[in-house]
């Protein structure tokens, strides 16, 4: 189990956090068997090809699937790393692993379908820009695929099951800072984990704000229904300035625990 070869290669701790899940527990064992049944469910959606034009547009199907797959292997490396950090299996943590479980299943069509078709309609553009005519099929069968009043509604879709995977997380890690006295959180330890729920908090801030962009472009400003999803979509982009402003910040406060707790140290003084 790919859990058990992670924990072999960082036995004891993950930085400045001292792990104290000290085995896979059965929901993380549930949880592994439901990530595989997911990248499953992407395999076994693509049609095993008749003839060679169909391979090669099944090959230009890869990085939807790479796409959605790097997703997928996201959200279980948090969910692992969440479980080694605090190793908690009490019923509120339990509850929420589960919902976490299901809404990866259902999201998991749904964001392929989005990758696949947004990213083969920018293969068809390419193909038409640059006069490709094999890419061309590609574009078109991205177009009969989704309408473009349809996109608001896909988008909506994606940002729903996004703001809800990653709000879930924070309610985990709001879990673990309130078991702090139990689990024996440091002062370090509460810190980041005070930060993952505000990371997370962004991730679900960007969804929501994601769909504002959709309702006031459409109906506030007029902007044509097929393009509010794609103005919506880049609204994601606002991921990583937030991250690296929260970043800075958490590396702020630990540098200032780290100088606090090296200037409360006794000083032995040599023999």
């Amino acid at each position: 189990m790919i859990r058990e070869q992670l924990m072999k290669a960082h036995p004891e701790r993950d930085g400045d956090f001292r792990w104290r899940g000290d085995g896979v527990s059965r929901i993380e064992g549930l949880s592994d068997a439901v990530f595989g049944f997911a990248v499953t469910l992407l395999v076994v959606s693509l049609d095993v090809p008749d003839t060679f034009t169909d391979l090669a547009a099944m090959m230009l199907g890869l990085p939807a699937f790479a796409a959605t797959f790097t997703l997928l292997i996201l959200v279980w490396f948090a969910q692992y790393r969440f479980f080694r950090r605090y190793g908690l299996e009490d019923t509120r943590t339990i509850v929420l692993t589960v919902a976490l479980l299901f809404v990866v299943l259902f999201y998991i069509y749904p964001l392929k379908f989005l990758f696949q078709t947004f990213i083969g309609l920018i293969l068809g553009i390419i193909g038409w820009k640059l006069d490709v005519a094999w890419l061309a099929p590609i574009g078109k069968a991205s177009q009969a695929a989704i309408r473009g009043d349809q996109w608001p509604a896909l988008m909506c879709i994606y940002a729903v099951g996004y703001a809800a995977i990653y709000g879930l997380f924070a309610l985990l890690h709001s879990h673990a800072l309130s078991r702090r006295a139990e689990l024996g959180l440091d002062d370090m330890e509460a810190l980041i984990t005070r930060y993952a729920v505000y990371e997370n908090l962004v991730f679900v801030l960007v969804a929501v704000l994601s769909l504002v962009v959709l309702v006031v472009l459409a109906y506030g400003v007029g902007v044509p229904i097929y393009a509010t999803g794609f103005f919506a979509g880049w609204s994601y982009m606002l991921i990583w300035p937030f991250q690296a402003v929260l970043g800075r910040r958490l590396d702020r406060e630990k540098a200032a625990l780290r100088a606090g707790a090296a200037a409360a140290a006794p000083v032995i003084a040599p023999a």
